[in-house]
């Protein structure tokens, strides 16, 4: 039958009416609201004292537990809602809570801090934190090197570390991942994992996540070391070899201007693979990088030989009616793909030996050992920024002038050595000579 939620009046001091109690789930069910008021029924059972199904107007049903702390204040614990919670779940919870009561712990403080612990727990998962470290340092990449970056971690830090608390991240899981990259020979990979893991619970630590970094307890050689096959190149003796057979390779118009526009300008590949028109002056001789295309994120200038200039008019006339100078061959909104040019010293006889990375070493070490140019006149060619401050604003004005001059005696060497002539010893002329 259905419980009776409200009671007549009793005559004045008459004794009040016993508030009904509840013993089974099939009461509970039967059990009506009262569309005035909350109505509150005791689970009938001295072993829960203080057990209580709240209905309210609207037919809903809660358990609630009422209940006094040590210090004398009545205190409500909410246990869930019916039918969700059943009777012998609620009595499960009830005898939780006074476990903990009787242990001097508030139940309702307790739960309150289970729940801010999970919150905080997955907003600072390992996950969470290395996104949060990819957005702080959005503003020192490129575009292509901050979705590379997030790919690698996407692809094989989250998939075992992403979900996991980062407090509770060890030295020893990542470099089980870590190692399990290097199983399938991608050690430049494992090796940049390792680098954006250690910036990104660095940041955990500044924030308070974590107390330190654990992977400073990864040691240098934990992982395989590997020869940086990324900026293999030949030796300066052996560029005219190199070039010449270049030359003799069958390549296409495009990708071989390409390689020769890298030579002869010393940029970095994503600069020249996604340059456009719109960014030289052929009259100036200047090509002016954006910064958003730039690996520091700042502006540069590079001078242009004649040689250089030579190389775009020819290109102008392939390519000059779109937006980009090395459109993709497949799809020509995009740039050339990453590898077309590797490929190309490949068809040369050059794999493994030279990249295209590789060709500003090759710059910097001629430059370096012919010992005629400034070394910051060097670092500005190759758009390396001075770590020093005061030499950072000395360099301001980038010396286009001496760069200028330096780019075409680059030109002018990589010519003299596809000729064949000897290059160990060059004159020093004095009018090419730069000012410390």
């Amino acid at each position: 039958m259905t419980l009776p939620v409200t009671h007549k009046a009793q005559p004045d001091g008459a004794p009040k009416a016993a508030r009904p109690k509840l013993k089974t789930d099939l009461e509970i069910k039967k059990a009506v609201a009262n569309p005035d008021k909350i109505v509150k029924l005791r689970v009938d059972n001295g072993a829960f004292r203080g057990l209580v199904l709240q209905i309210e107007p609207s037919g809903a049903k809660y358990w609630r537990y009422r209940y006094q702390t040590l210090d004398g204040r009545e205190h409500v614990a909410s246990l869930g809602v019916y039918p969700t919670i059943s009777l012998a779940d609620a009595r499960r919870e009830h005898e939780k809570a006074c476990k903990a009561l009787a242990q001097g712990v508030d139940p309702v403080r307790a739960k309150r801090e289970q729940k801010l612990a999970a919150v905080a727990s997955a907003a600072s998962t390992f996950e969470v934190i290395c996104r949060n470290w990819h957005r702080n340092r959005l503003h020192k990449w490129t575009r292509d090197n901050a979705v590379r970056i997030l790919k690698r971690l996407e692809n094989h830090m989250f998939p075992t570390l992403g979900k996991i608390p980062v407090a509770d991240v060890t030295a020893r899981q990542i470099l089980a991942v870590l190692r399990n990259i290097e199983a399938v020979g991608s050690f430049e990979t494992a090796r940049r994992c390792l680098q954006y893991t250690s910036g990104a619970l660095r940041l955990a630590a500044w924030d308070g996540h974590v107390s330190s970094a654990v992977t400073d307890a990864i040691p240098e050689d934990a992982l395989t070391a590997q020869p940086d096959r990324h900026h293999n190149r030949v030796k300066p003796d052996e560029v005219g070899t190199l070039l010449r057979a270049i030359d003799a390779a069958k390549l296409r118009p495009v990708t071989r201007l390409a390689i020769a526009l890298v030579f002869l300008t010393a940029v970095r590949t994503t600069e020249a693979r996604a340059a456009q028109w719109v960014e030289f002056d052929l009259d100036a001789a200047r090509w002016a990088i954006p910064a958003e295309r730039m690996k520091m994120s700042e502006a540069h200038i590079v001078p242009l030989s004649a040689q250089a200039v030579a190389v775009l008019r020819e290109l102008y006339a392939i390519t000059g009616k779109g937006e980009l100078l090395f459109p993709n061959a497949a799809r020509p909104l995009l740039p050339m793909s990453t590898n077309c040019m590797l490929y190309a010293f490949n068809r040369a006889g050059y794999a493994g030996r030279q990249t295209i990375h590789g060709i500003r070493g090759l710059f910097s070490t001629t430059a370096n050992e012919s010992g005629r140019w400034d070394g910051d006149v060097i670092e500005l060619c190759l758009a390396h920024k001075p770590s020093n401050a005061v030499r950072s604003a000395y360099n301001s004005a980038q010396r286009l002038a001496d760069r200028t001059k330096l780019m075409q005696w680059w030109a002018d060497h990589l010519d003299r050595a596809r000729a064949g002539a000897t290059l160990l010893h060059l004159p020093t002329s004095p009018e090419l000579r730069t000012a410390a």
